[in-house]
């Protein structure tokens, strides 16, 4: 099951667009998600985010108790990650991968300070994957325990018809 609190809508075709090629990535590989529990934008209102997490987490619950998955993926630890610690208790033998991408991992500091929740999530991951090498080290400045459940992979991945080497001049 894949949860994240950004997924792209019609009015916001850009809002997570990572999350999505993630997702459309390994779909076309083959893995299957039973469960896609995501927040699609509509709205900046308060009202708006509010009811969108709540049905967010009404996703989580109904999969959860419907759906057989064996990878409990969190694409962006926000404060939605704690909800899903709290199902993952209740679902024995489901993995847990945990995907940061910056603010989540490192709040708005150079620093890797967790809240209580997210390192748990952590110590409990089965991976933890990180979009570059700079965040693998700042993590494992802080918390060396982490190492064989490190994987670093660029968020989405990169398109390379957009983005490629130019030649070296000399």
């Amino acid at each position: 099951m894949l949860v994240s609190n950004m997924f792209p809508s019609k009015k916001y075709p850009f809002f997570g667009t990572f999350v999505e090629s993630f997702y459309l990535g390994l779909s076309e590989r083959g893995i299957n998600f039973v469960g896609l529990a995501v927040i699609n934008k509509i709205s900046n209102d308060i009202v708006s985010k509010a009811f969108s997490y709540f049905r967010l987490f009404s996703k989580i619950l109904f999969f959860s108790a419907t759906k057989s998955y064996r990878v409990l993926y969190i694409h962006y630890a926000g404060f939605h990650a704690l909800f899903c610690l709290l199902v993952w208790f209740l679902m024995p033998g489901v993995k847990l991968v945990l995907n940061f991408h910056g603010s989540d991992l490192l709040g708005r500091s150079s620093e890797v300070k967790p809240v209580w929740w997210k390192l748990k999530l952590m110590k409990i991951a089965s991976l933890i994957v990180l979009p570059s090498n700079y965040f693998k080290e700042k993590l494992l400045q802080k918390h060396p325990f982490l190492l064989e459940k490190v994987y670093v992979s660029p968020s989405g991945g990169v398109d390379t018809s957009l983005f490629f080497l130019l030649p070296q001049a000399s």
